[in-house]
């Protein structure tokens, strides 16, 4: 989780992108619905075992405890 691994993180980097990474944002090309959508479904992805994962790269994210 490179810019943060809260849900409001992540809809925060799909929406602006991150360009000096390459990542375009997508909030002019995508809807508020389908932003959530990706952003949720990218939270599924979260312990998930790829074939080929890409090397880790930042600091661990670890979530809050609820309060």
């Amino acid at each position: 989780w490179l810019h943060g691994g809260k849900p409001t993180d992540v809809y925060h980097t799909i929406t602006e992108g991150v360009p000096a990474k390459g990542m375009i944002a997508w909030k002019t090309q995508l809807g508020a619905g389908q932003i959530l959508a990706l952003a949720a479904y990218v939270g599924t992805l979260h312990g998930s075992n790829p074939q080929s994962p890409k090397a880790p790269q930042g600091d661990l994210y670890k979530p809050e405890a609820p309060k």
